[in-house]
This record gives structure tokens, C-alpha cells and sequence, in this order.
């Protein structure tokens, strides 16, 4: 079995990406869900869980 040797005094640069994350709470089934980079608020979505149409705007935010 051949060692493998690693050049550490050579840096690579990486690369990141942001991402908005925002929780969704379902007023009816009481379940959440996710999206990254969702559309502008006001939002309309269905629930995952139940289907149950609703509309999520800025207000509506816990802090």
C-alpha cells in the first residue's frame, strides 16, 4: 500500500456562496418547512404537510 504525500505548504483558495434561509410555520398543521433564496414577501405557499394555501409576509416574522 503506497502512502499518499500531501503538499501542505501549498494554499488553495476556496469558493463560498451565500444563502437566505427562511422557516415557514403552517398556521394549520403547526408544521415547518425551509427555502433558500425564496422570492420576495409577501410570499403565497402551500403547505408540505397539508396542502393549506396561506401567505407569508414580513410581519409575520419572529425575532
Amino acid at each position: 500500500m503506497e502512502s499518499e504525500s500531501k503538499n501542505f505548504a501549498t494554499q488553495s483558495s476556496g469558493i463560498y456562496s451565500q444563502e437566505l434561509l427562511l422557516h415557514f410555520t403552517c398556521v394549520d398543521c403547526e408544521k415547518w418547512w425551509s427555502i433558500g433564496d425564496p422570492d420576495t414577501l409577501p410570499i403565497e405557499l402551500f403547505c408540505p404537510w397539508c396542502g393549506s394555501k396561506q401567505t407569508f409576509e414580513e410581519t409575520n416574522r419572529l425575532d
